[in-house]
């Protein structure tokens, strides 16, 4: 019931339902990542991770409460724990771009740009139609990553890619490294 409630993100609609149904949104995965969602989008991350680490327990395969924690805490600026979430999220879906994609961010945050590039990469090269170069080159995560000049090639191949120049590269799964 709560995912329609995904593309308007009302805040207190969805909290007001949530409050008429306390069980049945403990006990549904949607539910948890749902009532997430529009927190995260209301900037409320802290209240979101309860509702993702519930999501977890319910679905322990799923990659969606762990990317998504890890972005809350990118958010909350713990890059120890956002890192360990896209991990979490990598550990049960190797080639899940997002995953590979907060993972750079987290990196880049801890000072790691060795690291946060090639994560970023292979995030690109996973999905290279979900990251576009100019909303990059702005992440305010990736912004320690400005001055290296592996980062600066990334960004030239998402550009090339946009532009339909340069065909993408599928990784092969044991050569990315963490």
């Amino acid at each position: 019931f709560l995912t329609i409630l995904l593309e308007d993100g009302d805040l207190e609609l969805a909290d007001g339902l949530a409050a008429e149904s306390p069980v049945r949104v403990f006990n549904s995965f949607r539910a948890n990542v749902s009532l997430a969602t529009i927190r995260m989008n209301h900037d409320h991350a802290r209240e979101a991770l309860p509702l993702l680490k519930r999501a977890s327990e319910l679905d322990p395969k799923n990659v969606t409460p762990h990317t998504m924690s890890a972005e809350a805490y990118r958010k909350l600026r713990n890059w120890a724990l956002a890192l360990k979430s896209a991990d979490a999220a990598i550990a049960i879906e190797p080639k899940e771009a997002e995953a590979h994609y907060q993972r750079a961010c987290a990196l880049a945050q801890l000072r790691r740009p060795a690291e946060a590039v090639a994560a970023l990469k292979y995030a690109f090269d996973l999905d290279d139609e979900v990251y576009l170069a100019e909303e990059v080159e702005q992440e305010p995560d990736l912004k320690p990553l400005a001055p290296v000049r592996a980062f600066k090639k990334v960004l030239a191949d998402i550009k090339r890619a946009q532009e339909g120049e340069v065909p993408p590269q599928k990784p092969e799964p044991d050569k990315q490294e963490r």
